[in-house]
């Protein structure tokens, strides 16, 4: 998964929550970095011995900026806006709620949010990433998503999130099918 461009922001993911969760000790950051590396040297050694390094130039050249191209944008929008809408609901309701959290799990949903940030835009980062690159946003989305359901003390503006979710998945499997 690691050599799966679009999740190269993981790397930095973990760096932070290190960073952020435990306490500095130099051990920890070095597992780390090797742990990081090991699957990158491996594949470079691979293809040095088997004289294939041009493959490497060819992974580079998959990052840079390039528009998302679908045949219909008007679904994949449509169904982005729902799920943006029901996740920037449960990013306010958890800063409303943060300051009753314990530092640990304030610690936790702030990393979420941090690999939410870095995530979503690899869409956007990558040749041919679309749609495959966004999934990798689904974790920190759906601990969002979740916690706008859980938070919210009106019952209608629950219904209405989950009649938004139900709807763009029923509008969205019609139109492909």
């Amino acid at each position: 998964a690691i050599l799966y461009i679009p999740s190269f922001p993981l790397l930095i993911i973990a760096f932070l929550a290190l960073a952020i969760l435990r306490p500095f000790r130099l051990n920890e950051w070095f597992v780390l970095l090797m742990g990081m590396l090991a699957p990158a040297y491996f594949i470079c050694v691979w293809l040095y011995l088997s004289d294939k390094l041009v493959y490497i130039q060819k992974e580079i050249s998959y990052i840079h900026i390039v528009p998302v191209s679908t045949e219909n944008l008007l679904i994949p929008v449509a169904a982005l806006c729902t799920v943006l809408l029901i996740i920037i609901a449960g990013i306010i309701l958890w800063q409303n709620n943060s300051g009753r959290m314990v530092i640990q799990i304030r610690k936790s949903w702030f990393i979420l949010f941090i690999s939410l940030l870095l995530l979503a835009p690899g869409v956007f980062f990558f040749n041919n990433a679309w749609p495959l690159a966004l999934m990798l946003s689904t974790v920190p989305a759906a601990a969002f998503i979740s916690n706008a359901f859980l938070n919210t003390k009106q019952a209608i503006i629950r219904a209405i999130y989950f009649w938004l979710i139900i709807a763009i998945i029923i509008y969205m499997n019609w139109v492909y099918i």
